[in-house]
């Protein structure tokens, strides 16, 4: 699988620039400074570009997943299923197709082995537990999967928000202190047993932000070859969380970006991008 520092191409959703014009036009300013060029993904109906887009394996080769989370099947909110299939013809990206229902942004991967929140279970429950993770690891061409518990609070259940790999291959986990200590008790346990040592981020969710919000998330960072942009909320982790990052990144160009704005849809830099090697 292609892993986040081999990428070198990047796509935002077109709806980003409409839904969220305050932080698109800061996080564009950051890119521009950077000398990095993105496209946009056309005909989209949400700005959530790795959760529907398709998984990349090769430089040539992706798969797609059936994009139908739990959580967008409201009559109001279907209409923001984006078409992945038809946005893919007229990108002239080729994929294989999985019949297994996977968000993107729930697959997090050092290149051979996938973390993924246990969710995905739940989504495809007319397949046993076994049969899923064996189409996983068909349709991502790994041998070890490890599979992480959800929050109950966590209506979205995607990996990028619990977990990422740091330059030297170790683990970035969240500093859950003050979250559900059952499920937080699970999650080290998970964690623990993939046998990787493992460092912590602040996580720092603001007690007046709305329930879907992640403000506070600095883990859903983005990471494009030797560069990773930071989010930022306006709080006093902020500092921390970039001071952190620095060390868990040692030879990468550490950029802050603004995301109180984005945070506050429910997702942050990782959920809004979708960066491919080309």
């Amino acid at each position: 699988m292609i892993t986040d520092p081999q990428t070198n191409k990047l796509y935002l959703a077109d709806t980003l620039p409409m839904y969220n014009a305050t932080f698109f036009k800061s996080f564009e300013k950051v890119l521009l400074a950077c000398g990095i060029d993105f496209e946009f993904i056309p005909n989209t109906k949400d700005v959530w570009a790795v959760d529907f887009m398709p998984i990349q394996l090769s430089e040539k080769e992706f798969i797609q997943f059936r994009y139908e989370p739990d959580y967008l099947q409201t009559l109001k909110d279907i209409e923001y299923q984006s078409d992945t299939e038809m946005i893919c013809r007229e990108m002239g990206i080729k994929t294989k197709k999985s019949d297994l229902k996977v968000d993107g942004g729930n697959i997090v991967t050092d290149g051979k082995i996938v973390l993924m929140c246990d969710k995905v279970f739940a989504e495809n429950k007319h397949l046993s537990k076994s049969e899923v993770i064996s189409k996983l690891k068909e349709s991502l061409l790994v041998e070890t999967i490890h599979f992480l518990p959800q929050f109950k609070d966590d209506i979205i259940g995607h990996a990028d928000g619990m977990v990422r790999f740091a330059e030297d291959g170790s683990l970035l986990i969240n500093d859950m202190d003050d979250s559900d200590k059952e499920v937080e008790k699970a999650f080290y346990t998970a964690i623990e047993k993939i046998g990787i040592d493992y460092h912590t981020l602040p996580y720092a969710l603001s007690e007046t932000s709305n329930f879907n919000s992640a403000e506070g998330i600095y883990l859903n960072y983005l990471q494009l070859q030797n560069y990773i942009f930071v989010p930022q909320f306006g709080q006093k982790e902020d500092a921390d969380a970039l001071e952190k990052m620095q060390q868990y990144f040692p030879n990468s160009n550490i950029q802050k970006v603004n995301c109180t704005h984005l945070a506050k849809g429910g997702g942050i830099l990782n959920c809004i991008s979708w960066n491919i090697l080309s």
